[in-house]
């Protein structure tokens, strides 16, 4: 038999283990490089303290609306219109350094991932990572009551370290969520049709999206500083949708009643147009932090 002749060929065999020896080495040196520079990036990361970029959805709730949908923060949060040269070098830095560090970070823990959990089996690896993805994004949230009472108590490099560790979970949690789901899609939705598949996960998810009003969460932009704010801003997690919906409801009842009112706005008490100017300001606020108590304000009119 001419295939036993080439299995018991010594020159054939050695050729055999030979192959198999260079392919273990070259994926020793991917295995590696992916480490090394997953570690480059977290450590520059860490360094100019924007770990804090690392998170991404399901950890963040986004909502359309036209007064911020094209804000987005910089690393020096320079102005655009007093600077414009300094302006577009901290958005060059921003664009293709930090963000750029936190896309070779995420495909790093990505391909580790490949090739340590289940590397022979695409479902069971998916199927692994969404299961540890999700149980982080549990615990993380669980923990979260008790990282705002710490950071409401502790300042400087403390409130740094553990900030930075509280990040690392989320930037874990979402990597492994966002495998799960993407790799567990190839496998089971349209595996032999990969364009319709592609077209099915692109646009379904996007209109629900649109309808919800939350599309804007599929990007994720902006530069964050961490362990910056007052207390417990730094370690909120803005993904409280019903929340933030209700607040943008109760803002435009409230505006539709002002507008209503308008030709007797004078007649509001002193103290109580204080309160709902300071409505006004918290919900502007809820927009980017979602307080963690709704405020309820009576407006009198005499």
């Amino acid at each position: 038999n001419k295939n036993l002749v080439t299995v018991f060929n010594p020159r054939a065999f050695h050729a055999y283990v030979l192959t198999l020896y260079n392919r273990d080495k070259r994926q020793q040196h991917i295995d590696k490089s992916w480490s090394g520079f997953t570690t480059i990036a977290l450590l520059f990361l860490l360094g100019t303290r924007t770990l804090r970029n690392l998170g991404a959805a399901p950890y963040t709730v986004t909502m359309d609306h036209k007064s911020d949908y094209f804000e987005v923060d910089t690393m020096f949060k320079i102005s655009g219109f007093n600077q414009p040269g300094l302006y577009v070098l901290d958005t060059l830095f921003s664009v293709f350094v930090i963000g750029s560090l936190v896309v070779i970070a995420w495909r790093g823990v990505w391909g580790i991932f490949d090739l340590t959990l289940f590397p022979r089996d695409k479902a069971k690896s998916s199927w692994g990572s969404l299961l540890i993805g999700y149980l982080t994004v549990f615990v993380t949230i669980i923990i979260q009551p008790l990282m705002r009472y710490v950071c409401r108590r502790i300042s400087g490099f403390f409130k740094l370290i553990i900030c930075d560790i509280y990040y690392l979970m989320i930037f874990f949690g979402a990597v492994n969520a966002w495998r799960g789901i993407w790799n567990l899609l190839d496998v089971y939705l349209y595996p032999d049709d990969r364009i319709l598949s592609f077209w099915i996960t692109h646009i379904i998810p996007f209109l629900l999206l649109a309808a919800l009003k939350c599309s804007n969460s599929i990007l994720v932009r902006g530069v964050f500083i961490d362990a910056e704010g007052t207390g417990a801003e730094c370690v909120l997690l803005p993904m409280n949708y019903v929340r933030l919906h209700f607040l943008r409801e109760r803002r435009k009842k409230f505006d539709s009643d002002q507008s209503q009112h308008s030709d007797i706005s004078h007649f509001y008490l002193k103290a109580d147009h204080a309160t709902i100017v300071k409505l006004s300001e918290k919900d502007n606020e809820a927009h980017h932090t979602l307080i963690e108590k709704p405020h309820t304000t009576n407006v009198q009119i005499i």
